[in-house]
């Protein structure tokens, strides 16, 4: 095999500091054989879901599936993938959830069964998702490694359950899985992918005039590409298994598993995908934050054009957007604006990195314009309002209140810093797969951050340790959007005030809370907070 690897070159996502989903997947059926290098471009192009390893799996009629599985991110690819002929392939770009990071884990994972005709038979699968995996452990009768990934035993789950095709065990397999899942999957039959009965993770397909299908998790991949088909790429409904045969005939079967009610990952609709699929939707949240925030209430025309608002590249950049356009402020993270005043200098995602190297990491990869700044300060500007998508870490927004501070001193100006969020609070653990750490979570290790500052007396109270926190930070003040303004930006409607209880809104718009719920800690919602206040 060729150790020579090739630097993938398209546009792809910057990597931020942000939450992220925990796997990319893809499934391709092209009429030529170039399906495996089709995949690896798409890996590249998801790379937003996963940076830890990354594998392409194939078939062929005279090696049957065959895969390539490696540590480390998408964008380096060996280039023996690249030249393997092969007409259907699967993708997979993975960010650990269950299971170890030994290679053995790097999907597609794989397994193996003998039919009917005592021939051996195979699949891979590519997951995307967090699933029950006692339940599914207790169904499997092959003893997996120590350590193996829930899609590992997913994949062996579908393997032992009775059916003469693949899309029977699909049948009888998947009803007993539950928790969340995207799934792609590989077989002499061709390529399947299925979705969860509560769409918890999307996944979409398309299908183009050039003789290539395509499942993947992100649409954005498949509309870059020219002669797609009229009416796709289509959203995959949730319960729903399509089967794409080696001749590329589609087959779309509802209801494959009944649909329960729908709970589509709400930090999906906000920042786990392609920046490109969800401008519109943060635009929008940017919109109701301006709305919201208690900074802008009974300032006059006068006291505005004193305020600055200013993106945290990327993905704040958009509902800063939102938020300068409803509130009427000048932008200077916007390029047409003069801007931006800050900018990102690295594609290095540092969210994923262990906690606590991601300040130096964040502070490394940002660098602030001193022109722009200087044309703020020309202009009257006093107050910056920095805007930013999510405060799941914490670790980016006090490098860039570092940066601001210290240029301001080199100009001998006193400028407030207020911090505005397009995302309720995220205070809990993810039971579906997004790398949530409970207490890596901002809100929950407020007292170890007093401490590394060096501080030896922590508050008692939670509200006590988030105004030092600020305060050491150098924030003037911290708002997030609330949970009722974030689903009125999903659905683009106006809630009545009588429908603001958690569960009504969850019933009624389909989306997935559960990291913003409330527990017996401190939930600091909707709760305008001033650091010097104590």
């Amino acid at each position: 095999m060729s150790e020579r690897f090739i630097h993938l070159e398209l546009q792809s996502p910057e990597w931020d500091e942000h939450p992220h989903c925990e796997c990319g997947v893809t499934g391709v059926v092209t009429r030529k054989k170039d399906a495996p290098k089709i995949a690896a471009l798409f890996n590249y192009a998801q790379i937003n879901r996963g940076q830890h390893s990354n594998g392409v799996g194939w078939w062929s009629s005279d090696n049957g599936i065959e895969r390539y599985l490696q540590v480390g991110p998408p964008q380096l690819v060996n280039e023996y993938v690249l030249e393997i002929d092969a007409t259907m392939a699967l993708g997979h770009t993975r960010y650990t959830t269950e299971g170890d990071e030994s290679k053995s884990n790097i999907q597609p994972a794989m397994a193996t069964w003998i039919d009917a005709n005592f021939q051996e038979q195979e699949l891979i699968l590519s997951h995307n998702g967090n699933v029950d995996l006692s339940s599914i452990k207790a169904l499997v009768k092959v003893q997996l490694p120590e350590g193996a990934s829930d899609s590992l035993y997913i994949a062996q789950l579908i393997a032992e359950s009775p059916g003469r095709t693949m899309a029977d065990k699909l049948r009888n397999a998947l009803p007993l899985v539950n928790g969340s899942y995207s799934l792609t999957i590989l077989s002499k039959e061709g390529v399947f992918g299925i979705r969860d009965p509560r769409g918890n993770r999307p996944l979409h397909l398309a299908d183009y005039q050039d003789g290539i299908t395509i499942i993947a998790s992100e649409d954005f991949p498949l509309q870059s590409r020219q002669n797609i088909c009229p009416g796709y790429p289509l959203s995959i409904p949730p319960g729903t298994l399509v089967h794409i045969t080696p001749n590329r005939v589609i087959t779309i079967e509802e209801d494959l598993i009944e649909p329960l009610d729908p709970s589509f990952c709400s930090l999906e609709s906000m920042y786990l995908g392609r920046p490109e699929n969800l401008n519109d939707t943060r635009v929008r949240l940017g919109r109701k934050l301006a709305k919201e925030h208690p900074l802008l209430k009974n300032k006059t025309d006068a006291e505005k054009e004193r305020i600055a608002v200013v993106g945290i590249p990327r993905g704040g950049d958009p509902f800063a957007a939102g938020y300068a356009q409803d509130a009427q402020l000048k932008n200077y993270g916007a390029q047409k604006d003069g801007g931006p005043l800050l900018q990102k200098k690295v594609e290095i995602r540092s969210f994923m990195a262990p906690l606590g190297t991601n300040g130096a990491e964040a502070k490394r990869k940002m660098a602030l314009d001193p022109t722009v700044f200087e044309e703020m300060i020309q202009n009257g500007i006093k107050e910056i309002v920095l805007v930013d998508d999510s405060l799941v870490r914490g670790n980016q927004i006090e490098p860039v209140v570092d940066l601001i501070r210290g240029i301001s001193k080199g100009f001998g100006v006193a400028i407030k810093i207020h911090v505005a969020l397009g995302c309720p609070e995220v205070l809990q653990e993810c039971g579906l797969g997004i790398a949530l750490d409970y207490d890596g979570l901002f809100y929950n290790r407020l007292p170890q951050i007093i401490e590394e500052f060096g501080v030896t007396h922590i508050p008692e109270t939670p509200e006590r340790q988030l105004a030092k926190v600020l305060e050491l930070y150098g924030i003037d003040s911290l708002y997030h959007l609330s949970k009722k303004g974030m689903l009125e930006a999903f659905t683009n409607t106006e809630i009545p005030e009588g429908m603001v209880e958690l569960a009504q809104l969850v019933l009624a718009h389909d989306y997935c809370l559960y990291c913003m719920r409330e527990g017996d800690e401190f939930v600091p919602q909707d709760v305008w907070y001033r650091s010097k206040e104590y």
